[in-house]
């Protein structure tokens, strides 16, 4: 059980620095004007999912 808790831990930060990389090479290749617009589309969308959960 312990030996999978630490395989779990390792496979996970593996993962994440996978995940890392790619938003940098996505972030390269997009350029920053497109990434903040993505950002502020996400941002949009958060609000309204929220406002949407308040009113029912």
């Amino acid at each position: 059980m312990l030996l999978g808790v630490f395989a779990s831990t390792i496979f996970a930060w593996f993962s994440r620095k996978r995940e890392f990389r790619a938003d940098i090479g996505g972030a390269q290749l997009a350029g920053t004007a497109a990434m903040q617009v993505i950002q502020l589309i996400e941002l949009a969308q958060l609000t309204s999912n929220q406002e949407n959960n308040k009113s029912k």
